[in-house]
């Protein structure tokens, strides 16, 4: 039997309020950084993106060829700095042309639009019922501005770019300096199991990269061979269009299929279904063949729990946080599964088992 303690009852109670205050404390001023830093915070993510980017064929050339780390990543920049220039030469002017054809079709496919619903037998009470009279256009164009207004705060800027560059590079360049300083943040009887869901967090989010980049390739290039024959004009800028949203799941096929859409609805309406068939297709192909190939090792994100940070983060932090959404649950479920329900509530049932027998 534990003796008893010499502390007077009040100062028990102070203390524990004492701890209380402490903690709840702590709660708002982690809260209040992670609010005032919310930007700093995305850019270092997308800096640790960059680097998982890099370190992942760097490891792979070092483990199956004679070069070291360091020598297989330099080789790794190297490729990409040659397959940029050979992309920029190749396609640089393309784009840039198809473009400035996409400005140009756009509104007046918006136009056509708003025209042909006008027909419709409760058009004009539909298109009444918008924000202020305002126009689809004009919707649709406020919505992209306030989306991209924080992204262009944030990285619109060359120092914040070179920041992002400079963050991927310096932790691609030396991984184990980082995860060997942050093992030493917790005590030691513990610093085993942090090096070990490290571990697993960054075998997670590797696996969860790969998918991502494997989804954006297939849609990128099914797109825009779909669209070239269908006969659908800026068919490569659409097809990189819906290979860059492809990184967002989920929402990111929808919003790569409304300026394809909208360049077909200009065309003709056998092209307009071609299209809207191709997309669905493509999103098939994507859904249920090379996301859940590729997933196998990684973590099955539920949709709804996935839409809601989606549109969460997008609230918060624009299309920036938007684009995170799919890491950020990545981690956060990797961190929830293995240190609160793994490590704390089966070894609190497994010790509270043991008291009841």
């Amino acid at each position: 039997m534990p003796p008893p303690s010499s502390d007077p009852p009040y100062n028990v109670f102070a203390r524990k309020v004492w701890i209380a205050v402490g903690i709840v404390g702590s709660a708002m001023l982690l809260t209040w950084f992670v609010w005032s830093g919310l930007e700093i915070i995305l850019m270092s993510m997308v800096g640790l993106l960059l680097a998982l980017f890099l370190y992942i064929p760097s490891n792979f050339i070092h483990r199956h060829s004679f070069l070291s780390y360091r020598w297989a990543l330099a080789l790794v920049l190297l490729l990409l700095i040659i397959l940029t220039a050979l992309f920029s030469l190749n396609f640089s002017s393309n784009i840039a042309q198809q473009s400035q054809q996409f400005t140009e079709i756009i509104p007046g496919s918006l136009d056509a639009l708003e025209s042909q619903i006008r027909n419709w037998p409760m058009g004009e009470q539909l298109l009444s019922q918008m924000e202020e009279g305002q126009s689809i256009q004009g919707a649709l164009g406020n919505f992209i501005f306030r989306m991209t207004s924080v992204f262009s705060t944030t990285l619109g800027a060359l120092t914040n770019l070179i920041v992002i560059l400079f963050v991927g590079l310096y932790v691609a360049f030396e991984p184990w300096t980082y995860r060997r300083g942050l093992v030493q943040l917790v005590f030691p009887e513990h610093r085993d199991a942090a090096s070990n869901h490290l571990a697993a967090i960054g075998d997670k989010m590797s696996w969860w990269l790969l998918g991502r980049l494997a989804s954006m390739l297939v849609i990128g290039v099914i797109t825009g061979i779909g669209l070239w024959i269908i006969g659908i004009p800026l068919a490569l800028s659409l097809g990189l269009l819906a290979g860059a949203l492809a990184f967002i799941p989920y929402l990111g096929p929808i919003l790569s299929a409304i300026p394809a859409l909208l360049v077909g609805f200009t065309v003709g309406y056998a092209e307009l279904m071609y299209v809207a068939i191709l997309f669905v297709l493509v999103q098939f192909i994507e859904s249920y063949l090379v996301t859940p190939y590729i997933q196998k090792k990684a973590v099955q994100i539920p949709p709804a729990l996935l839409i809601v940070v989606q549109f969460w983060l997008s609230l918060i932090g624009g299309l920036l946080g938007l684009l995170l959404a799919g890491p950020i649950t990545v981690l956060t479920m990797v961190i929830v599964s293995r240190v609160y329900i793994h490590g704390w509530l089966e070894k609190n049932d497994v010790a509270a088992d043991k008291y009841a027998e």
